[in-house]
């Protein structure tokens, strides 16, 4: 009993964090960060990151799917931590700081999809279905497409959406009723 509750409140804890993360920096400020030469580096520094430890990994393990993983590992990044530390400094809202978070959020995306297709694929039995592991990939894209129209169609006819769900919030008087709404809309 002590160890689930301990796992509850740290995953609630974890998950408030990034969440607090999330609500940092805007989309605008993540593609601003990453277009260009953001993403090149973005994508060389997790190609490096990866391949150190894909190498690592099949060094101790023998195995490309042990390799895989631990690769990915090393990928993922501690951008709750990053965001708490260039906030405490004043920095996040800079363009050192844009650049970091925005790096990190490429890693971090690009490292959670691989680690759910090699899940995926280990999960199943028997051969690799082709059809199943491109549904699996149609549906990773989904999501993501979900979360970005989502995110822009608070940007269209001026803000038309934020402005109603801003005065929606601002008409519920508790703070706790609006931290739940938001929790709530972020699970």
């Amino acid at each position: 009993p002590v160890k689930i509750t301990l796992d509850v409140l740290t995953t609630l804890a974890i998950f408030f964090v990034v969440f607090h993360a999330g609500l940092e920096m805007s989309v605008d400020e993540f593609y601003d960060a990453i277009s260009g030469k953001g993403m090149y580096f973005a994508m060389g520094s997790f190609i490096v990151t990866f391949l150190i430890g894909f190498v690592t990994g099949f060094y101790f393990l023998h195995s490309y799917t042990g390799a895989a993983v631990m690769g990915l590992c090393i990928s993922i990044t501690a951008l709750p931590v990053s965001v708490k530390i260039l906030s405490d400094l004043g920095k996040l809202h800079t363009k050192t700081g844009h650049a970091i978070i925005g790096t990190a959020m490429v890693h971090d995306i690009i490292s959670i999809t691989v680690l759910g297709v090699i899940i995926g694929l280990n999960v199943a039995t028997g051969p690799t279905d082709p059809y199943a592991m491109a549904l699996m990939l149609l549906k990773i894209a989904f999501f993501m497409l979900l979360v970005f129209t989502l995110e822009r169609s608070f940007h269209v006819k001026g803000g038309w959406l934020a402005k109603h769900f801003t005065g929606f919030m601002d008409r519920i008087r508790s703070k706790e009723a609006q931290f739940s709404i938001g929790v709530i809309t972020a699970m």
